[in-house]
């Protein structure tokens, strides 16, 4: 499994940062995130600090959906966890199998992401995205195997 590293911080001049953004970096690629967290009935995956996660993506470029497992933290200070990550063709048919599996949701959230690849590594991306949450803008930067046309929010 990818073990994924990943910094978030919130911003407190959302404007600012993302001008400098665009300005360092180009304009980035506009996309909206649908997350759906799986748990076990009893709370057991989540309990062990473990995720199922469906997530589909909708971009300029046609939507995607991925389906991922992140196992324990290895890393406190980072939150570095291992993952695994698979493409599935049809969404709907991954969470009838997860739901049929007793597996519940327990998350569903959306989130606008601009993904924005930095000058530190292109297989660094930063990415701003703005969730339903009191935070506003949050700085995302994971690192494990992209591409360059892979970044993750």
């Amino acid at each position: 499994m990818v073990i994924e590293a990943e910094l978030k911080a919130v911003v407190r001049d959302p404007d600012g940062v993302l001008k400098r953004l665009e300005e360092r970096y180009g304009a980035g690629r506009a996309e909206v995130y649908r997350d759906t967290y799986y748990d076990a009935p009893d709370g057991s995956l989540m309990g062990a600090d473990r995720e199922l996660r469906i997530r589909t993506v909708h971009g300029p470029d046609g939507t995607r959906s991925v389906l991922t497992y992140k196992g324990a933290r290895v890393d406190e200070a980072s939150g570095s966890k291992p993952e695994a990550e698979t493409r599935v063709e049809d969404a709907e048919a991954a969470h009838e199998i997860v739901r049929g599996l007793d597996f519940v949701s327990r998350i569903a959230f959306e989130k606008r992401c601009r993904n924005t690849l930095s000058a530190v590594s292109p297989r660094w991306p930063v990415i701003p995205n703005r969730t339903s949450s009191p935070q506003g803008l949050v700085l995302d930067s994971s690192f494990k195997n992209v591409t360059s046309n892979e970044s993750r929010c």
